[in-house]
């Protein structure tokens, strides 16, 4: 793997020697400005810096009309709106390099624009659409490549990268085994490959946020100290934060609730401070339950407020669902006097999750409004409410908010209600 803040160090050192009275081959200049921009992505270099180096790069490829630079400048640009959080600019961004890639004539390209599109519509939260697009930049046969092609693009197998973010978007629609299996695959396929950047992808993209989103705890650990352990050896430093992120969520889901918090925050002002909000209210949204699991409710809804307002502003609505359940949970701490507002969170929640087609987060909405029912001798509503999106999911399959829906099921005297429709409406009850 290469050391990017050795190559960013000795790209500006090379910009730096141009002046006026300096000549250069123009296609040099703009290759350089690229390559910073894409170093900078991978090191602790901040997000301004490599979005000035990739406008440049991108503005020297368009006077030379090269489109294949023009990729290269356009994906860092996808690159700098992705990590930043800002998921309409990135998939709008998506959409400018596929049709570039489409003037270039080399299906390869268009399947790499499939992946951006899809991978920004999964953040946006239009799951269907992103799984759409990322079957299609999979599906060799449509773009003209021969099958099992390796297809390495700026230095990534975008394969792998298509593979982990699909099995994210299989995931969020509830097919939990696809899911674990297609990421077991991408890393599979690194690992053979013995391609150590796309090993760390397919284990922060894919293995490690699976794992801990269906509470497999053993594999969680294993992915994530795997993961720390390669970007420590290889010196990825701008990965040090999100292995950070990944290791508090785990300590916040086995109960270690100060060490999990203290690394959260960590993670995250590093992140911050240098622009990247990438799946930050996810972690925020973390940093929350494990506040208040610690008993510190004020801190725990100020964390998932700054995550709510993050997701709007940058359109990173994926995950939207599961924060407005965990507010919900926040504001019934305080006591019964919160029930209405918090019943209202729940039924928002769960109008973004079905918006959405995202099952697994319709689940825990679900579940954890439920509950609040079958505490309050419920147990009727609580079953109508769970039940329809519990019986989507394999028998096979076992997550925390299964495990309360079938155990709600078997109580004597209650039954599943039938419905017209495929989900009973969104119910309050005061």
């Amino acid at each position: 793997m290469l050391s990017f803040v050795e190559c960013s160090t000795r790209i500006e050192h090379a910009l730096a020697h141009f002046s006026p009275g300096f000549t250069c081959v123009p296609k040099l200049k703009a290759q350089l400005y690229v390559a910073l921009g894409f170093a900078l992505l991978n090191t602790t270099g901040s997000a301004d810096r490599m979005k000035a180096a990739l406008s440049i790069g991108l503005a020297l490829a368009e006077e030379l009309s090269d489109l294949e630079l023009q990729l290269k400048a356009v994906w860092t640009l996808w690159s700098y709106n992705l990590n930043s959080g800002q998921y309409a600019a990135a998939k709008d961004v998506g959409e400018r390099y596929l049709e570039i890639a489409l003037r270039t004539g080399n299906p390869a390209n268009e399947a790499v624009g499939r992946r951006l599109i899809g991978a920004a519509a999964h953040f946006f939260g239009a799951q269907e659409v992103a799984r759409r697009e990322l079957t299609l930049s999979l599906d060799d046969s449509a773009h003209g490549l021969s099958g099992g092609t390796n297809l390495m693009w700026f230095l990534l197998n975008q394969s792998v990268l298509a593979k982990a973010m699909l099995a994210r978007v299989l995931l969020l629609q509830g097919k939990i085994a696809q899911s674990r299996s297609l990421a077991a695959e991408c890393l599979q396929d690194a690992e053979r490959e013995k391609d150590k950047l796309a090993i760390a992808y397919a284990l922060r993209n894919a293995v490690c946020p699976i794992a801990l989103m269906t509470h497999d705890l053993a594999a969680a650990d294993q992915a994530i100290s795997s993961l720390l352990e390669l970007v420590t050896r290889e010196g990825i430093a701008f990965w040090t934060s999100w292995t950070s992120c990944l290791k508090g969520q785990l300590l916040v889901l086995q109960g270690n609730h100060d060490d999990g918090i203290a690394l959260l925050r960590s993670g995250l002002k590093a992140r911050t401070e240098n622009g990247w909000l990438m799946r930050n209210p996810e972690f925020l949204g973390s940093l929350a339950e494990g506040l208040l699991a610690s008993g510190e409710a004020a801190q725990a809804l100020a964390a998932v407020e700054e995550a709510l307002s993050i997701s709007r502003q940058g359109r990173q609505l994926w995950c939207l669902a599961d924060l407005l359940r965990i507010k919900a949970e926040i504001l019934l701490a305080n006591g019964p006097s919160e029930l209405s507002r918090s019943e209202l969170l729940f039924a928002e929640g769960l109008s973004v999750a079905r918006e959405q087609q995202c099952s697994f987060y319709e689940l825990k909405v679900a579940a954890a409004w439920a509950r609040i029912m079958a505490k309050s001798n419920r147990q009727q509503t609580a079953l109508d409410l769970v039940g329809p999106v519990s019986a989507l999911f394999d028998q096979e399959i076992d997550l925390p908010a299964l495990t309360f829906a079938r155990a709600l099921a078997e109580i004597p005297g209650i039954s599943l209600s039938t419905y017209d429709g495929e989900r009973p409406p969104s119910c309050t009850c005061h």
